[in-house]
């Protein structure tokens, strides 16, 4: 099954790995840093450390990620203005490490705020219908199965498609399916849109490479990266 589409958050803290694999939090509440109790599984072994994103543009809203060190630290090391920055990002290990660091940095530079005009990232909005995605059937995509898939009807409660290219040094592998709000807020507008070695007009020949992409629209993920007027802006 698609991990996209059956992402279950388990609401209780868990070791920091996994089989080896790194664990990071998921908050139920984005803009509450006590709701960040739930957790993600990450599923690629090149990510080994959490990333959080603060949204000072979006009233401190919260947002982990399971990422690479090189990648987040790098992130991390430019300063962060709250007065000039609209996002900041801090780098942790696991859960707890995770929960420590969030509860010095909301008692010491962050103020937990909750507008009533926040944006409600469990919404089917900006787009009011659901697509039909390409939905591969193997976890990575058989890749030459691809020309032979038709979109199938996606759920209201994942209502984007998602084409997900993964590249590292014995090749590239892609995912395709169906997605959550929240799930592209953070991995497609929140991390590859900002991504320019994502947004180029090829994917680069990189050791490493993660992009994920939302789109809106029958089929509009069949392509590793989808038409720019398909992708979804929040």
């Amino acid at each position: 099954m698609f991990p996209f589409k059956i992402f279950v958050f388990i609401s209780v803290l868990t070791l920091t790995t996994v089989n080896g694999l790194i664990n990071c939090p998921v908050c139920s509440d984005p803009f509450d840093p006590n709701s960040c109790t739930g957790v993600q599984h990450c599923s690629n072994a090149n990510h080994d450390i959490c990333e959080l994103h603060i949204h000072l543009a979006e009233s401190n809203r919260l947002s982990y990620s399971c990422q690479t060190s090189n990648q987040c630290i790098n992130r991390e090391s430019h300063p962060c203005s709250i007065n000039t920055n609209e996002m900041c990002t801090y780098c942790c290990t696991g859960p707890h490490a995770c929960e420590v660091e969030r509860r010095n940095l909301f008692s010491t530079i962050f103020t937990t705020r909750h507008p009533t005009n926040a944006p409600n990232v469990h919404s089917t909005q900006p787009h009011t219908t659901v697509s039909k995605c390409i939905v591969c059937d193997t976890e990575p995509c058989d890749v030459s199965g691809l020309p032979y898939l038709s979109p199938i009807q996606c759920s209201h409660t994942h209502p984007y498609c998602v084409s997900k290219y993964e590249q590292d040094a014995h090749g590239h592998k892609v995912q395709k399916g169906c997605a959550t709000e929240e799930f592209c807020r953070t991995y497609w507008w929140d991390l590859t849109s900002q991504n320019t070695q994502c947004m180029s007009t090829s994917f680069p020949n990189l050791p490493s490479l993660d992009c994920t992409f939302c789109c809106h629209g029958d089929g509009c993920n069949k392509p590793n990266r989808p038409a720019h007027n398909t992708l979804v802006q929040f």
